[in-house]
């Protein structure tokens, strides 16, 4: 596929004599069985994403992906043929172009494979419905400080228990926080919520809802907190962490690409890398605690209906009579995969 930066730039150029509405276009993945486009839709010289396809392969779709950064529409070619229509991906705010452009090629790739056009058209949307997720909690610089550390945690857990103790398959599909799940993990019916904090900070954990450690319907759940310390020039970055687990991953593409829709879905994406590449951090200690009846927490059973969007801070020394090991830890784990 040729480079998309020079496509729109080459379109933005063209753009300067045709200030009318209607819409620019440029086909790409010529190397693909559907007809695939960028364009800008004058007058306001929004960026698009373009499937044309036939009418018969979209008229099942009853849910378009829209965020505050993108939306999605089906609309006619034009008066003259009403058996073709175009599938469009149109950029609301221009400071994500970057990223908008690396949804063209993520979508374009990921339909590879799939000749029908019905299946592809089925495809798209659900691809564009990742980058949904995606672009409504996104910013255009990247993961803050702070949500760096936390999925640096959550690797770092992954890595060292999950794929220690599952497998490839079974550790990546139980990465669920990425995916809205109340909890990080979940094995069956057992949960793991990580929270990652650095040693200066190390006194309290932070809770961001009453759901995170409720147990209904769970067997066990579990408190895991990952302790890190900043470090100069060794340890781990977010993205030798991301890299150590994709090659652990590289001899299954299906489960790392498993792996891959969780990192979007998380924030993760390869344009800033150069953001994470100078922060390093050095494992400290793992703690993990059994979060039982008695175990100090808010959650909905306990809260008046009234209240919303509880957060609070727990604070460690108080709960170290729950701590379990880590070879406690992993039998749980392994117990619930095997129930």
């Amino acid at each position: 596929m040729d480079s998309l930066p020079k496509i729109w730039s080459e379109l933005e150029e063209q753009a300067e004599d045709c200030p009318s509405a209607g819409i620019l276009r440029r086909r790409i993945a010529m190397d693909m069985p559907h007809d695939f486009f960028v364009g800008l839709a004058m007058p306001a010289r929004q960026r698009l994403f373009i499937l044309e396809i036939d009418r018969g392969c979209v008229l099942h779709v009853a849910h378009l992906p829209k965020s505050r950064h993108f939306a999605t529409s089906i609309t006619d070619i034009d008066e003259y043929d009403s058996n073709r229509v175009c599938v469009i991906a149109t950029l609301l705010d221009r400071s994500f172009s970057d990223i908008f452009s690396v949804l063209v090629e993520d979508s374009v790739v990921s339909l590879r494979g799939f000749d029908a056009a019905d299946a592809a058209a089925q495809r798209l949307i659900e691809r564009l419905d990742k980058w949904q997720s995606f672009f409504d909690r996104a910013s255009p610089t990247g993961l803050s400080k702070l949500q760096q550390q936390g999925l640096v945690g959550e690797l770092w857990f992954l890595k060292d228990v999950m794929l220690r103790v599952l497998g490839a398959n079974n550790a990546v599909q139980s990465w669920k926080g990425p995916l809205g799940s109340c909890q990080d993990f979940l094995v069956a019916d057992c949960a793991i919520e990580i929270k990652t904090i650095m040693s200066a900070d190390s006194a309290c954990v932070r809770i961001s809802s009453e759901l995170q450690l409720d147990d209904a319907g769970l067997a066990r759940l579990f408190l895991s907190v990952v302790r890190l310390e900043d470090a100069q020039e060794s340890g781990e970055t977010l993205n030798s962490l991301v890299d150590g687990i994709r090659d652990i991953l590289s001899t299954d593409a299906t489960v790392q690409a498993a792996f891959d829709d969780r990192l979007l879905a998380a924030g993760y994406l390869e344009i800033h890398r150069h953001e994470y590449a100078t922060r390093h951090y050095e494992f400290e200690e793992l703690e993990s605690f059994d979060v039982t009846r008695d175990f100090p927490r808010l959650i909905g059973a306990s809260i008046p209906s009234a209240i919303t969007e509880v957060q609070y801070s727990l604070h460690l020394a108080h709960i170290r009579r729950f701590r379990v090991s880590k070879t406690d830890l992993d039998n749980a784990i392994v117990r619930s995969e095997h129930a």
